[in-house]
């Protein structure tokens, strides 16, 4: 695998997880370790007490149940892909050890599968 390809997905890993960490701010609570821990830290939304504001709160608050979840899968595969660039393994499949195909790797920086594998 080529340095510089790897370098420059590293980068764009950064990039992608600071991103996904705003968005997840948006929707979850932030626990003191910094992290994120599935729907129980979902945001409850207040708008007010009349019952279609009430209406209104459980709709965003499934919302962001949902949004969370989504956000905090992807969160762990970039974090898994840092973890292997770190480790010397980034770029190739985590079951069969092929590499990955570089237009693959630009399309999905995190992806941990080929094709065949995934």
């Amino acid at each position: 695998m080529n340095q510089a390809l790897i370098d420059e997905m590293k980068q764009m890993l950064i990039v992608n997880k600071e991103k996904v960490m705003s968005e997840l701010k948006l929707v979850a609570n932030e626990s003191p370790d910094g992290r994120f821990k599935g729907d129980s830290d979902a945001k409850k939304p207040e708008y007010g007490n009349s019952d279609d504001e009430n209406a209104d709160e459980v709709v965003a608050f499934q919302e962001n149940i949902s949004t969370a979840a989504s956000l905090e899968e992807h969160m762990d595969k970039i974090n898994g892909a840092l973890n292997r660039v770190e480790k010397g393994t980034y770029g190739k499949c985590i079951i069969c050890d092929k590499d990955l195909p570089e237009d693959r790797l630009r399309a999905l920086p995190s992806a941990e599968n080929c094709t065949d594998c995934k």
